[in-house]
């Protein structure tokens, strides 16, 4: 009887044993197929961030340290807010003559507009342009194309702060009475300094353009600047 317990015991301990390795073997291999599952799972989420990164392009559409007109730009002082605007001009339209206290740019969607200051400086604005607007320079923009101009101005301001203000409209440039005479085929003045630059689009004073631009004052430097070529 005693031997008879004894051998019922050692098979009942050799089928548990088997069934542990059994186990063993079944989990290692659920295991293992979960191994491989999280692996492709990672390996399918870093694909898949790779991807997403190499379809987004970043291009710098505007990078610099002054206005369109030369003079540096310096933050206000203060709770800094910014404001963007989305702003509409018809055909023949002008915004009238403003300023603005804090620096800001604008960003053309749609249309063609020309920006001219008191002194007579133009600046032509086309789709996809940015511009590092004036500072506390008065100065008038015009839709001078037949369909509406678009474009969005981001202010870089002080809560509280308007972004813009009426500025009172400069007197007209004092020409001669021969004024047929005096401007050229682009209606730029010459006795009062003002010649054509094609690279500017507007009629400039050349010593003035060779200060903001950075290089020598000279007719042939600033020839050269506005074909395009260097000035220096």
């Amino acid at each position: 009887m005693k031997i008879f317990r004894e051998g019922w015991l050692r098979i009942q301990t050799a089928h548990s044993i088997t069934r542990l390795i059994d186990m063993q073997t079944r989990i290692a291999g659920v295991l293992k197929q979960l191994g491989v599952a999280v692996a492709l799972m990672s390996l399918s989420s870093f694909a898949s961030a790779l991807e997403a990164n190499e379809a987004v392009k970043a291009d710098t559409l505007l990078k610099t340290t002054a206005t369109w007109d030369g003079q540096p730009i310096a933050w206000p002082q203060g709770k800094a807010e910014l404001t963007a605007m989305r702003i509409e001009i018809s055909p023949g339209a002008e915004t009238g003559w403003h300023t603005h206290a804090v620096p800001s740019f604008a960003v053309m969607l749609e249309g063609t507009l020309e920006v001219r200051l008191a002194d007579g400086r133009r600046k032509r604005l086309h789709a996809g342009d940015v511009l590092a607007e004036v500072v506390n320079t008065a100065h008038i923009g015009r839709n001078i194309g037949t369909v509406p101009v678009r474009l969005v101005v981001f202010y870089t301001g002080i809560a509280g702060q308007a972004t813009s203000a009426l500025a009172t409209p400069p007197a007209p440039l004092k020409v001669p009475a021969a004024v047929g005479a005096d401007r050229d085929a682009h209606g730029c003045i010459g006795s009062a300094g003002y010649a054509w630059c094609a690279k500017e689009n507007a009629c400039v004073r050349p010593w003035e353009l060779a200060r903001q631009k950075g290089f020598e004052a000279g007719l042939d430097h600033f020839k050269r600047y506005c074909a395009g070529g260097d000035a220096r």
